[in-house]
C-alpha cells in the first residue's frame, strides 16, 4: 500500500544494510553477522569520519527491523514526514558510498 511506511521503511533499513557492509567489504573489513545499522556505522566511521552524520538516522532506520522481525515489540511508524526525512539521509548516505573510489 502507498501509506505502508512500516513495509517501505523495512526495505530502507536492508538498502541502508546492505551499502554498509558492501562499504565495509570494499575495505577488507571481516564480515560480521550484524543488521544493527549503528554497528556497521561505528565501523563505517573508522574509515570515514563522515559517516558520523548519519548516526541518528541509522538509529531511527534500524527500528524497522525490529518491527519487522519481531511485531509484538513495535511501535508505531514514524509520521511520513519523519520517515521521508529517513529516507532521504539514507539516499545521501548511499550517495557517499558510491562517490567513494578508494
Amino acid at each position: 500500500a502507498a501509506d505502508d511506511i512500516a513495509g517501505a521503511g523495512f526495505h530502507l533499513q536492508q538498502a541502508a544494510e546492505k551499502y554498509l557492509k558492501g562499504y565495509l567489504l570494499g575495505k577488507e573489513w571481516p564480515l560480521k553477522r550484524t543488521h544493527d545499522l549503528e554497528v556497521l556505522l561505528t565501523e563505517a566511521i573508522t574509515y570515514d569520519s563522515r559517516f558520523q552524520d548519519y548516526r541518528d538516522v541509522c538509529a531511527m532506520v534500524s527500528e524497522f527491523y525490529v518491527e519487522e522481525r519481531y511485531p509484538f515489540i513495535s511501535s508505531p511508524p514514524p509520521p511520513r514526514n519523519e520517515f521521508e526525512a529517513a529516507r532521504d539521509a539514507i539516499q545521501e548516505m548511499i550517495a557517499l558510498i558510491l562517490r567513494r573510489k578508494d
